[in-house]
Order: structure tokens, then sequence, then C-alpha cells
């Protein structure tokens, strides 16, 4: 049976169609399809306040992806990591809201801030990648892709929700973004 769902996921992988908006990029199994209803309710849950940007929603039974973006104020004075490490806490506040998180591992580079995620809500598990960065010009910038699935299908839709958040990339170049600052010891 592993073997079999081994295939599909390389299957999957072979027909990807690529998902490019907003800076970022996704493949999305062949066949996924938006969903628009959904697509309406992420973005009402996830661009708020003094964010501008957009959610959708495509899949097919089992798993299902939201990618979103977001563009925020102008930088209020304070460091780029501080801007990015309150968008984060707020994403990650987000996340806990009503769900158990399993994962939240933080990743930096010279100009992001990186958190891979899972929790899980009402038996269903969402797995994904959120990315952070302060655009020249002082914007704040947040993407995330994100890929769920019922709990009990954990087995034969996680290898192709990884596989969709594998293929998850911010395709502004460094060169747009302005370095983060060390960490204060």
């Amino acid at each position: 049976m592993k073997v079999a769902l081994a295939i599909l996921a390389l299957a999957a992988v072979a027909h990807a169609e690529p998902y490019t908006v907003a800076d970022m990029r996704v493949e999305l199994p062949s066949g996924w399809v938006e969903l628009p209803d959904m697509s309406q309710a992420a973005e009402k849950s996830l661009v708020t306040g003094a964010f501008t940007g957009g959610a959708k929603v495509h899949g097919q039974d089992p798993a299902f992806s939201i990618v979103a973006w977001l563009s925020g104020k102008k930088k209020k004075g304070g460091t780029v990591r501080a801007e990015l490490e309150t968008l984060h806490a707020s994403m990650k506040n987000s996340l806990q809201d009503g769900a158990k998180l399993l994962r939240y591992d933080v990743t930096e580079t010279a100009n992001r801030i990186t958190v891979g995620f899972e929790v899980e809500r009402d038996k269903l598990r969402l797995i994904g990648t959120i990315v952070g960065a302060m655009q020249k010009g002082g914007v704040l910038r947040g993407w995330m892709a994100a890929c769920g699935f019922a709990a009990s299908m954990d087995s034969h839709a996680r290898p192709q929700c990884e596989q969709v958040i594998g293929t998850f990339q911010v395709t502004l170049p460094d060169a747009e973004l302005v370095p983060l600052e060390p960490k204060k010891k």
C-alpha cells in the first residue's frame, strides 16, 4: 500500500501545474480546481487590519491547498526583525486559535523569516509554510502555502500535501528585500 501511495505522489508531481501569484509560486497537482467559496472565506479570514492581499483555495478530494499573500503598512520605525517577528507572532496566534499546534519551526535567511507549521483542529490537519520579509520601501510582505486534509486520511493525503508545500517558493528577488538585523543576545 505504501508503495502504491508513493507512486501516486510521484505521478502527481509529474503532472503538477504551477500556480503563480503575488511574487510566489506553488505547484498544484493536475486536476485540482479553485474552490471559490473556500477562497472567499480564507481571504476574509487572513487579509485583515492594515494588510491588503488575497487568498485562493484549490483542491480535489482528499486534500486542498491554501495560498495567501499579504502586503502591509509601511514600517513604523521599528527594526525589520521586530516587524517580521510581530507578523509571525500574529500568524502563530491565528494558527493556535482553537487548534492544536503540532509543529512550529522557525528558520532565517539574510532577509526572510520562514516558519514551517502543522496544526490540527476538528479532525482537520493543516501543514504549511509562512514567509515574512520587508520589501524595500518599508512594505511588510507575507506569503503562505498550506495544505489540509482530514486527519484520518493522513497516510494518503500527507504525501500529496508535502509535495505541494515542497514546491512553494517566494519569487520576489532578494535584491528587493531589506536585510534582517542580527538577533539581540
